[in-house]
């Protein structure tokens, strides 16, 4: 964001007349001098909200803090059996440990039986744990039983073959983050798995920074647009449209102002026209040593 008067060229901080000739700027003076005059867009002033379903590619104005409990709830990470660890921390395949099944959890449903001694819940993975069960127990690790082909759930019995770790397979509430944390930092780009996390967080809308606005002129006599024919000597002016699409790459807006002849008093005045209207301003041509640069 070029925040400095066309009139300050050469009375930056850094020192450019007697460094060089005048004719000639080292690729790095010249970096030097550009980044010496950007202005970064303010977080309050140049903030606006958007949609989730707009976010992807800009950048987090705020940061965004956790609504909820990640999880919201204990949960579990396997297929398999929610148990109560002092009842199985002594199995082991010569000497399994069978548990009365008392109910099945499929995720999204609420436990309705709390877990007692003996007891187990099947359960399946971002189900619920319910109250008394510690630990899962992954059904890799167990044999299950059924009185009957069809009994139910109250019928079955499960070996439990050998003796997990306390707390095992269990996904605490809040481990992740806890309400009222930071969930995403300010200045952060959204990508895929920020769009994920603040669609699970229910941010539907965004605090960003509007994108910076970049005005794009080509300069050069010999230069026509895609659409006009051809004449001797004249040739496509296909920068503005690379530097476009690079402008839209970077997640800014590219105003594309055409070609400007090659004249001084043309060139000044459309570029005053870009400083106006835009916080960067990228010219393509007329940087040689030439009659007409």
């Amino acid at each position: 964001m070029l925040g400095r008067d066309l009139g300050e060229w050469g009375h930056s901080r850094t020192p450019l007349r007697n460094a060089m000739p005048a004719s000639m700027m080292p690729a790095d003076v010249a970096e030097a001098l550009v980044l010496d005059w950007v202005q970064p867009l303010d977080a309050e002033r140049d903030r606006e909200t958007v949609p989730l379903t707009d976010a992807l590619g800009r950048v987090l104005a705020a940061a965004v803090p956790s609504p909820l409990d990640f999880p919201h709830w204990d949960n579990s990470a396997m297929d398999g059996y929610a148990v109560r660890y002092a009842d199985v921390q002594g199995a082991a395949a010569d000497h399994p440990v069978t548990l009365t099944v008392v109910e099945e959890i499929p995720a999204g449903q609420i436990p309705k039986v709390a877990i007692q001694p003996g007891q187990a819940a099947r359960i399946l993975t971002g189900s619920m744990v319910p109250t008394g069960a510690d630990t899962i127990v992954m059904q890799e690790n167990t044999q299950r039983q059924v009185d009957g082909p069809k009994g139910p759930v109250s019928d079955h019995r499960v070996e439990i073959l050998t003796a997990p770790e306390p707390q095992a397979f269990v996904r605490h509430q809040g481990s992740f983050r806890q309400a009222g944390e930071p969930l995403l930092a300010a200045g952060l780009e959204i990508c895929a798995p920020e769009m994920a996390v603040l669609a699970a967080a229910q941010c539907t809308q965004v605090p960003v920074y509007r994108r910076p606005r970049v005005a794009i002129l080509s300069t050069g006599d010999e230069l026509v647009t895609p659409d006009q024919p051809l004449q001797p000597g004249q040739i496509v002016d296909s920068n503005q449209y690379a530097l476009a699409a690079q402008v839209t790459l970077a997640g800014a807006a590219p105003l594309c102002l055409g070609i400007v002849p090659d004249q001084p008093g043309a060139l000044k005045t459309a570029i005053a026209e870009a400083v106006a209207q835009a916080d960067m301003v990228l010219s393509s041509g007329g940087v040689s040593v030439g009659d007409y640069d």
